[in-house]
């Protein structure tokens, strides 16, 4: 369950990121719960996958889908941050 600020910071990220990009095939519901889950880890390092159990089952989301969408923000992060390999920087 998500309280606070980890409510908005969800919100920002499920209108922000393009879920077609993300997992053309998995279901909405299905990215929502993984946002959540991040959103949840990203505010208190000691929820891990054994605490969102219940959801990721009712939901169908396997430990392949959420590593993937893991991967997915890590290279979303880089690709929009100087990291990006297509920028090039005038030093």
């Amino acid at each position: 369950k998500l309280i606070g600020s980890q409510k908005d910071r969800a919100r920002y990220l499920i209108k922000k990121l393009n879920f077609n990009e993300i997992c053309p095939r998995c279901k909405s519901e299905q990215l929502i719960v993984m946002i959540c889950y991040f959103v949840k880890c990203e505010y208190d390092k000691r929820y891990g996958r054994d605490y969102c159990r219940k959801a990721f089952k009712e939901y169908k989301v396997s430990d392949y889908l959420i590593d993937r969408f893991m991967l997915f923000l890590a290279r979303y992060g880089i690709n929009n941050t100087i990291l990006d390999k297509n920028i090039v920087l005038n030093l």
